[in-house]
């Protein structure tokens, strides 16, 4: 969970994004100008019979056996189609042909030709990739000629009469190759994906490392200042509890007043004598008999 809010925080920041947008541009161009374009050569024939069929006679009334021995199969030339497939399709034939490398050579009944898709019939369709222009457009017509060679001697060999040969009809000519960019396309995709996710990655890991050397000095800090500042653990001495307030007295406090007897009090001019020289105040003055 952490790594995905990380990465959404670092995919957040626009100096991230567009540095990994101008590396991700940057090696697509690259990756769709260091490649070179692949050029395409292709040829389509059909098999073809003589107007009198697989037999040497020429009048259906007096047959002959002498016939086309590649022609006694049911759907005879389909099957010598795909005789001639699997006799192109194999290693000598590409070394022969000199389409080795960046060159390669495809035969086969049509199906990597959309416009034959869905048709019957013996065809016999040739591809040739290559780097070169040049290249693809020799190997193409060396590979038809040696097709239309190779139908020929197998006939030869088998002894079949000269007027029941199968041929090789142009139904597309050798034409100059095409060019296709797809290659260079893809490969463009792919260096720009590459790209954008290898800046991304490397934004994380450069945050993480930052991260981590920021943790491990603030760390080194606390070190050193609690080494200079280290005190034995000692536990403190509890504060003295205060003294308790004392409780306020109930009723009403006495005060005591000294009664100083005055001059004016006595006609004789004796200060009188008082028992008691206090007297409580706000208290009557008593006398004897309950007075």
């Amino acid at each position: 969970m952490e790594f995905w809010v990380t990465l959404a925080g670092i995919v957040r920041r626009k100096r991230v994004v567009i540095r990994a947008l101008a590396v991700a541009i940057t090696l697509g161009a690259l990756a769709y100008a260091l490649t070179p374009p692949t050029y395409v050569a292709r040829t389509t024939m059909v098999l073809t019979l003589t107007p009198f069929g697989g037999s040497e006679s020429r009048d259906p009334k007096v047959p002959t056996d002498l016939t086309n021995p590649m022609l006694n199969f049911n759907d005879s030339l389909t099957t010598t189609s795909a005789i001639l497939i699997n006799a192109m399709n194999i290693e000598d034939v590409a070394e022969q042909l000199d389409a080795t490398g960046s060159t390669h050579l495809v035969v086969d009944d049509g199906r990597s030709n959309p416009d034959l898709l869905g048709l019957n019939g013996p065809f016999l369709h040739i591809r040739v990739d290559s780097e070169s222009r040049s290249t693809a457009a020799r190997v193409a017509q060396e590979a038809q000629a040696l097709m239309r060679e190779k139908l020929e001697d197998w006939q030869v060999e088998l002894d079949a009469p000269q007027s029941t040969y199968i041929r090789l009809v142009d139904v597309v000519p050798p034409g100059a190759p095409e060019i296709d960019r797809g290659g260079q396309v893809k490969t463009a995709a792919l260096a720009t994906v590459l790209g954008g996710a290898s800046s991304i990655v490397i934004a994380y890991f450069a945050h993480q490392l930052r991260s981590r050397r920021r943790a491990e000095e603030g760390d080194e800090e606390l070190t050193l200042e609690s080494l200079a500042t280290w005190e034995p653990d000692v536990d403190p001495e509890p504060d003295p509890e205060p003294d308790p307030e004392p409780e306020p007295r109930r009723g009403r406090d006495r005060v005591l007043v000294p009664d100083v007897p005055r001059a004016e009090d006595d006609p004789t001019g004796t200060p009188a004598l008082s028992p008691s020289p206090w007297k409580k105040k706000g208290t009557a003055r008593r006398t004897r008999g309950g007075r």
